[in-house]
């Protein structure tokens, strides 16, 4: 019983995100204004589509943004952060960046975080303006 509502809900959440793909325009960046999805749900449910670049995806604590993998099973990003980012937090990452309440960068340039979902899309927007 729980592996089938397990599996319901994945199906569910992956529905959600395929949605906001499909209302955005511009389709290198998707913003997930649903709290409580993770980059994994958000990999598998918009691999198959080769337009989204990075996601970005939060509730009121923090804002992710996500690189999407390039095949479902590789550790590829289609497109990484900057390299100058890669490992800075905070005043670091706010200073080269300009964005106020940039709060981390993966050092593997796969992963960002701010404090505000308006933070988290410019930071995505500066990473494919890159």
């Amino acid at each position: 019983q729980r592996e089938i509502k397990k599996a319901k809900d994945q199906i569910e959440i992956a529905k959600i995100i395929r949605n906001f793909f499909k209302k955005t325009k511009d389709k290198k960046l998707i913003i997930i204004d649903k709290p409580k999805v993770s980059r994994f749900e958000i990999w598998d449910a918009l691999q198959d589509f080769p337009e989204p670049l990075f996601v970005v995806y939060g509730d009121k604590e923090d804002w992710s943004i996500v690189a999407m993998r390039k095949e479902k099973n590789s550790f590829g990003s289609r497109k990484n952060f900057p390299i100058s980012w890669g490992g800075l937090s905070y005043k670091d990452l706010q200073k080269i960046t300009g964005v106020s309440n940039a709060v981390f960068c993966h050092r593997a340039l796969f992963m960002a975080v701010a404090k505000s979902k308006e933070g988290a899309v410019k930071l995505a927007q500066l990473a494919i303006e890159s």
